[in-house]
């Protein structure tokens, strides 16, 4: 319930300057948080410019040494790959060995067999290469029997078989000749959508 005396009263105790200094207040704080928000993107530029220019840390493993201590069998905490994964030193004596070329879509897998050998590669175009690395070249070109992208190509163990998965949901198997020729190829399954991955589990 509000009194007629409160009302006189509120009238009053009115003072025109007091919206002036309330734009004002107003005025202030918008500027300032312009300014703000400013200071914020420097930060950032700052920060980032820190984080890309950050300096190269020293390792904390020594290749040599460690190697020599897995080929002796000690053990390791952290183990030998755990160590040397992300190495900034073997990652600059990486360079391009080989560029093969023969697929006429997107690459979207590969796998070496179990020696390290050979590389299946699967693509888009439907199909799927055999590479013998090392000589730098393709050993078998076949088609994938896939109606869509290849997504997965893998070894079997023995390297005669190779399974593969595809948009198109299936698991396929191929079977190569001990010449390194394509003997047959079939649907092992079919998944109700796409297939991107494929696991080998061992017996």
């Amino acid at each position: 319930i509000v009194r007629a005396a409160d009302l006189a009263s509120c009238d009053s105790n009115y003072n025109p300057e007091d919206e002036e200094n309330a734009d004002d207040y107003d005025d202030i704080n918008s500027s300032s948080t312009e300014e703000d928000e400013a200071t914020n993107d420097v930060d950032i530029t700052e920060h980032t410019k820190a984080v890309v220019f950050k300096g190269i840390s020293k390792p904390k493993h020594n290749f040599v040494h460690d190697l020599t201590s897995l080929q002796m069998g000690h053990r390791m905490v952290p183990s030998f790959s755990q160590r040397q994964c992300g190495s900034v030193d073997l990652v600059r004596r990486l360079k391009l060995a080989y560029k093969l070329s023969g697929h006429e879509g997107c690459v979207n897998s590969l796998h070496f067999n179990k020696s390290g050998s050979r590389i299946a590669s699967g693509s888009d175009d439907l199909s799927i290469i055999v590479w013998e690395w090392e000589k730098n070249r393709k050993m078998l070109q076949f088609d994938s029997g896939h109606k869509a992208n290849v997504f997965q190509s893998k070894f079997m163990p023995g390297d005669l078989l190779i399974t593969s998965c595809s948009m198109d949901g299936q698991v396929r198997l191929a079977e190569l000749s001990v010449t390194g020729e394509l003997r047959s190829s079939k649907k092992l399954g079919q998944h109700n959508g796409p297939a991107y991955k494929l696991s080998l589990l061992p017996d």
